[in-house]
């Protein structure tokens, strides 16, 4: 009996953040990234690459970029000199020689296939699996809100991958972990690993290599920047708020002589325990102010 979309969704995809379970379960596999230079792509590249480390796995990553006269040519450039000085980086960071980058040309010869914003899942499928070993793990970075996960485009992008699985007689793992994050998510992890975000780019319509800001993605990331610079004001903020109250706690409890203190206040204390529940590294910086 044939199975169902459904079924063969479950056999060929994988969306999840357990990178590391991923690897231990499929040591034998080849290690396969779909990288552009943006910043989803860039992030799963360097989660690997941290894995691989941790896991003291010696494969090496196999990144693959592609070109197509459907992509802005500015675009392009810019993407590659961002995954030039990710490797220099990375090298800087101890990943020695673990990652072999292939950048591929298809000329003009690919036949059209709608909006530039929508071409690269059915290009790149088309491309990647005659490459690919035939039992590799192949991991991109579309996140939830891509257009890529739209009911149409991604149930005609698996039937094309499951046919073309199927012409080579290989048996390749999609897997995409970013899948359930949103753009404010991603760009908030990318933030917080030292030097990772000035090695990324994401705009489509820049002429002078800066971002142009009018582009939808121009708009998305900046959108998420906002949201990151203003959580970590929050954040800031919060911390000496905390650092107050527990002084205040404190200074009431030290002795059995009553000092006046400042009362907790309802609301302060409201923000005070959003903020701790929604970024954990606040609680070890209330324990270390108890201390």
């Amino acid at each position: 009996m044939p199975l169902t979309e459904s079924e063969v969704a479950q056999q060929v995809c994988r969306f999840e953040t357990s990178i590391k379970a991923l690897l231990e379960e499929n040591k034998s596999k080849s290690i396969n990234i779909l990288w552009s230079g943006g910043c989803d792509s860039t992030l799963i590249l360097y989660w690997l690459l941290e894995w691989l480390k941790n896991l003291n796995d010696d494969r090496i990553i196999n990144a693959y970029s592609f070109y197509h006269h459907q992509l802005n040519d500015g675009k392009m450039d810019w993407e590659r000199q961002k995954r030039n000085r990710f490797i220099m980086w990375a090298e800087d960071k101890g990943f020695n020689n673990k990652i072999v980058h292939r950048e591929i040309s298809l000329g003009k010869d690919v036949i059209s296939v709608g909006p530039a914003s929508c071409c690269q899942p059915a290009i790149w499928v088309s491309q990647i699996i005659p490459i690919i070993s035939c039992d590799g793990l192949l991991f991109a970075g579309y996140h939830h809100s891509d257009d890529f996960f739209s009911y149409q485009i991604f149930g005609n992008w698996l039937k094309a991958f499951v046919s073309m699985n199927n012409l080579f007689g290989k048996s390749i793992r999609f897997v995409a972990p970013l899948a359930q994050h949103s753009k404010n998510e991603i760009v908030k992890l990318i933030k917080n690993i030292d030097g990772l975000y000035n090695n990324t780019w994401w705009c489509e319509g820049s002429t002078d290599g800066k971002p142009c800001g009018r582009c939808l993605p121009c708009e998305a990331h900046e959108s998420a920047l906002m949201h990151y610079n203003k959580n970590k004001a929050l954040e800031v903020q919060v911390s000496e708020d905390i650092k107050k109250e527990l002084n205040t706690i404190k200074t009431t409890t030290d002795s059995d002589k009553k000092v006046e203190g400042k009362p907790l206040d309802n609301i302060e204390m409201d923000k005070i325990m959003l903020a701790i529940r929604s970024d954990p590294e606040l609680e070890k910086l209330v324990a270390k102010a108890a201390s």
